[in-house]
């Protein structure tokens, strides 16, 4: 009968292991479909120049919208631009998808501008969602010169 408790035990520690390392590779591929999907909102903003590239009702969105779709990435319920001016940008909001920060004064030469973009990673592990929440992963990068 002392076996038989060994074995269940061992039962529940590989089935733990096994949640855990599944969940570490989710969150792996979870993370690098949000920089893919980065990389997709900085080109695509560097393609059309800025222009119109912040609101959803415009053609540069719709192109990041087809392009997202393409890669299977589902945007996070609770993505949230940052509400003041952060390092010098205005962030707004555009779709559900991304942020795009808007520079509030152009460079030093005076004729270009860097956009900063915003995209948070869905991720949600069964258990420890519940308890953590996770809302801090997002991936943040910047555009090229762009010149205006």
């Amino acid at each position: 009968m002392k076996e038989a408790y060994g074995g269940i035990l061992n039962i529940f520690f590989i089935a733990v292991f096994l949640v855990i390392v599944s969940g570490i590779l989710a969150f792996i591929v979870t993370y690098t479909k949000a920089f893919k999907m980065k990389n997709i909102v900085i080109s695509t903003v560097e393609q059309y120049e800025g222009s119109g590239c912040t609101s959803d009702s415009s053609s540069c969105f719709a192109r990041i919208e087809e392009r997202a779709k393409n890669i299977k990435f589902s945007p996070s319920d609770t993505l949230t631009c940052p509400s003041t001016i952060t390092n010098n940008y205005n962030y707004t909001k555009v779709g559900g998808l991304y942020c795009i920060g808007e520079p509030v004064a152009k460079n030093v030469d005076g004729t270009s501008k860097h956009y900063n973009i915003i995209v948070k990673i869905n991720f949600y592990f069964p258990i420890l969602s519940k308890f953590f929440g996770f809302n801090v992963f997002q991936v943040s990068g910047d555009t090229e010169s762009i010149d205006s």
